[in-house]
């Protein structure tokens, strides 16, 4: 995902685009993605369908949405700011 070079409340639609305009292809150095018995692809599938995501399937990340938000360490290089 190319992260976008604003990061605060009034960037949120350039965030978005950003996000589900990417293109997933692995699970960018996570290890553990879900606490599903059936892994990722399974805890989906279990999930069509349904109209709220259970939270008890969610894994705790070493930083915080905020953390991530405003770390300077782009390492990725992906600082270019999506097409709007």
């Amino acid at each position: 995902m190319k992260i976008p070079r604003e990061k605060s409340v009034a960037a949120i639609e350039v965030w978005q685009r950003s996000f589900f305009q990417s293109e997933f292809t692995h699970s960018s150095g996570t290890r553990k993605q879900t606490r599903f018995r059936g892994g990722l692809l399974g805890m989906w599938q279990s999930l069509e369908r349904k109209k709220e995501f259970p939270g008890k399937y969610l894994v705790e990340l070493p930083e915080t949405l905020s953390q991530f938000a405003n770390n300077h360490d782009h390492s990725n290089g992906n600082e270019i700011q999506p097409r709007q």
